[in-house]
């Protein structure tokens, strides 16, 4: 009794360490993604043809998005970068 309790203890924990580090090698690549999105609307908002209402809204969302990734709530922040460089006429990185 006392070993299948102790393998399923161990199974658990096999699986539960598995999990995390699949999960953390996901959150790495939308930490990427986040920061590639943030480096290419930084790179190009100054030579984006738009207004500059519109850019400066778009700034605005960008530094929002940004500041998701950096809490990480990546899923939040590439959106709002998404959106952002779709504002000023970009077409974002996939």
């Amino acid at each position: 009794m006392v070993k299948s309790v102790f393998g399923v203890l161990c199974a658990a924990v096999v699986t539960a360490a598995a999990g995390s580090a699949l999960a953390q090698e996901v959150d790495i690549q939308k930490a990427v993604y986040c920061q590639a999105l943030a480096q290419q609307f930084g790179d190009s908002i100054k030579t984006a043809k738009a207004d500059d209402a519109v850019k400066t809204a778009a700034t605005d969302q960008a530094k929002q998005g940004d500041q998701a990734c950096n809490q990480h709530n990546y899923d939040a922040g590439m959106n709002q970068l998404r959106q952002a460089l779709q504002q000023v006429g970009l077409k974002p990185i996939r």
